[in-house]
């Protein structure tokens, strides 16, 4: 007891050898739309243009599992936010006409996938542009147009070109590449 006194006595003013740190996390939201289908490319994609949105809330979580090994500094919560839900949100801009322009202005993200055809090939590109219009990440997925070659009935040769078709499955794939890419400060 007299061990105590005397410490608390003789002590003088207490000492602070402590640093604090904080730190903050923001939550992260991405407005994902269908799947733009370029003039020419109508009959090339083999999945609904709406089924990138499912696949953008299921692939999230590749991002989210690099943050829990400490490869990323990532947002505690990822929104996933569709054509109807971001008119509600934010009914004052257009995000139909300027889709990139209003993500910039009300400061999240936007992730766009295109599917294109020319004469040989069908392509889905999947970007996603973070809250100032950069691109984070980007992935490109081709398939190339199939030539088979038969003989007929009276022996020529003939030819079938059959242009290829994006499925769910290089959808899927294309989103995840993106957000394993993807790299947030």
């Amino acid at each position: 007891m007299l061990l105590l006194l005397s410490s608390i006595l003789f002590s003088g003013e207490p000492r602070v050898d402590q640093d604090m740190l904080v730190t903050a996390s923001r939550g992260l939201t991405v407005f994902v739309p269908p799947v733009e289908i370029l003039e020419g490319a109508e009959e090339s994609l083999q999945a609904s243009k709406y089924s990138v949105i499912s696949l953008s809330e299921n692939a999230k979580f590749f991002a989210k599992r690099k943050a829990m090994y400490g490869f990323e500094d990532f947002a505690e919560e990822i929104d996933i936010i569709s054509n109807d839900m971001i008119r509600l949100m934010y009914d004052g801009c257009n995000y139909y006409g300027k889709p990139l322009k209003c993500s910039i202005e009300n400061d999240h993200w936007y992730l766009k996938s295109v599917v294109s055809k020319n004469d040989t090939s069908t392509s889905l590109t999947v970007f996603i542009y973070d809250e100032s219009g950069k691109v984070v990440a980007a992935h490109t997925r081709s398939k190339q147009r199939e030539t088979r070659y038969y003989f007929d009935e009276q022996g020529k040769k003939q030819e079938v070109h059959r242009d290829p078709k994006i499925t769910i499955s290089d959808i899927r794939a294309a989103i995840n590449s993106v957000w394993v890419q993807i790299r947030i400060k």
